[in-house]
């Protein structure tokens, strides 16, 4: 309790099962027929993994990835709970400015650069997710 560690363990608590369950819908797709091509030309599993399907599906693990780190750089809660008093995260403090010290126009402030880190990375991890061939579409190949 009150540390740094506890508020990280919250965090893979509470985040852990949407970037899980993100990456196995990836999966789902996933043609094994080519790790089996791969390992038949003599690829280890090691070689298999990093150079079949963790490139077939990093669209997947990007997605996760988002849909897990937004959310934990605006969390007010679970630092505050499991954190103390004095380890501050950004989205404790912008809940802090509306709340205790009632400065609003900081808190905007902080909140519209938040919006924009969140765009901007939601930019720059698209540009390696093709969305048109990600997600579960219930139809055999």
């Amino acid at each position: 309790m009150y540390s740094n560690s506890a508020t990280f363990i919250a965090f893979v608590y509470l985040y852990l099962p949407m970037t899980v369950t993100t990456i196995y819908l990836s999966l789902l797709n996933f043609d094994l027929r080519l790790a089996s091509a791969a390992s038949a030309c003599g690829a280890g599993r090691l070689r298999v993994f990093s150079e079949v399907i963790w490139p077939l599906n990093l669209s997947g693990t990007m997605i996760g990835f988002l849909l897990s780190f937004i959310p934990t750089l605006s969390a007010s809660l679970a630092p505050h709970f499991l954190g103390g008093p004095n380890d501050t995260l950004y989205g404790m403090s912008m809940a802090q400015q509306f709340g205790e010290s009632g400065t609003w126009a900081l808190g905007a402030a902080m909140g519209v650069v938040l919006v924009l880190f969140s765009i901007a990375a939601l930019v720059i991890l698209s540009l390696g997710v093709n969305l048109r061939r990600t997600g579960f579409t219930g139809m055999e190949r």
